[in-house]
């Protein structure tokens, strides 16, 4: 019987030995995770031969993670700063949200943060809701309508806000007035792909 008994503690010193072997390695080789993530998220930029077509950008702000696609394919992930409030939707000039919905690049100049790539917000949501709420005029609301149906900046000088783009110098917090930001080698990477027109969806 005390044979049997050795025979069991052993056992289960060795299953439980195994466990914790099992732990650190996936402690190890687990995926880096931010503190601002909610889930593991891997970065990668594989760098096409040539920019491919239809490119386009996603944003997923819970993540803090941009994705860059070219002809349906993604060839980067890129982990990105929002704004300072960054949990909801924009609202207002000032709020420090970083704005969710559907835009497209609408200005590519440099800046002080290396490059600025413009996104198209407010869009005609935002207008519609604006106009809604009395934060602009029904003025301000038409030349939004009418910057959006030309592909063109939207007014940027609203109640709404604007301003709102990505552009490089530190992707390791939520720091900005609502722009979505990249370390200086992803943004290096968005600039050469993303034209005027690209697509940018930003989701929660």
């Amino acid at each position: 019987m005390f044979k049997k008994a050795g025979l069991f503690l052993a056992l289960i010193g060795i299953i439980a030995i195994l466990s914790i072997i099992a732990c650190l390695l996936f402690v190890k080789f687990a995926p880096v995770s931010d503190s601002r993530i909610q889930v593991n998220v891997q970065y990668f930029y594989n760098k096409p031969s040539q920019i491919p077509s239809e490119v386009k950008i996603k944003i997923i702000k819970s993540n803090r993670a941009l994705e860059l696609y070219g002809g349906g394919v993604m060839i980067g992930r890129f982990k990105v700063g929002l704004g300072y409030a960054s949990s909801g939707d924009k609202i207002k000039e000032g709020d420090g949200q970083t704005p969710i919905g559907k835009f497209y690049i609408c200005t590519r100049v440099q800046s002080q943060y290396k490059y600025f790539l413009g996104i198209s917000y407010p869009n005609k949501a935002d207008a519609k809701r604006g106009l809604n709420d009395g934060l602009i005029s029904q003025d301000e609301f038409d030349k939004i309508y009418q910057s959006i149906d030309a592909k063109e900046k939207p007014p940027w000088n609203t109640k709404l806000g604007g301003a709102i783009g990505l552009h490089g110098s530190n992707d390791s917090a939520d720091w900005t007035a609502g722009c979505i930001a990249l370390s200086e080698a992803g943004i290096d990477a968005i600039w050469a792909y993303a034209k005027m027109g690209t697509p940018v969806e930003i989701v929660v």
